[in-house]
């Protein structure tokens, strides 16, 4: 309330000045000091507690009297009259006109889920021979890598060791290439 009664002092002194200062005189007098907001109180004690409300008036109205019984309904269980036969229906021998064609299929070039691994199927006949050297040559194990093997000519002299290390790393005949 303090804030309150601030507000309404400063909005009234400022009306106060605005008439002055368009030459009239204002009805509230000349604004006067404030002075400063004094120290706040201590709270005041809670007050008594008020009466106890009414009822609120009922809005809807109570209900009235019950009504009479209603008649009985008809038997469900107890079947109508027979319809008339009706009348017979179309040719099944002659075909219908040919419908409307109907919308893509699944794009075939993207593939299904995986399905199920089958059952093992029987062992095939066994497949043809591996490579072989032609006529006059035979697998041999070179010396430089004995994991190797090579077709050569047979009763070929061993080659000749290239002299020295003469030859570069990238032709290295030791060097391995792996995968």
């Amino acid at each position: 309330m303090a804030a309150d009664l601030r507000t309404s002092n400063e909005a009234r002194d400022a009306l106060a000045r605005q008439v002055q200062q368009m030459g009239g005189t204002p009805v509230a007098g000349k604004p006067g000091s404030r002075g400063d907001v004094g120290p706040s109180g201590l709270p005041g004690r809670a007050g008594a507690d008020g009466e106890d409300g009414k009822n609120a008036p009922t809005i809807t109205p109570s209900p009235g009297a019950s009504g009479a019984p209603g008649k009985p309904g008809s038997d469900s269980t107890v079947p109508g009259p027979s319809g008339e036969p009706g009348r017979p229906g179309a040719d099944s021998t002659v075909p219908g006109p040919t419908g409307p064609v109907g919308q893509p299929g699944a794009d075939s070039t993207v593939p299904g889920p995986q399905g199920e691994q089958g059952e093992k199927g029987d062992t095939g006949p066994p497949g043809p021979a591996g490579q072989s050297c032609e006529d006059g040559y035979s697998w041999q194990t070179p010396e430089y890598d004995p994991d190797a093997r090579i077709c050569r000519r047979d009763g070929a002299p061993d080659p000749d060791p290239p002299p020295g290390n003469s030859q570069s790393k990238a032709l290295d005949p030791f060097r391995r290439q792996y995968p």
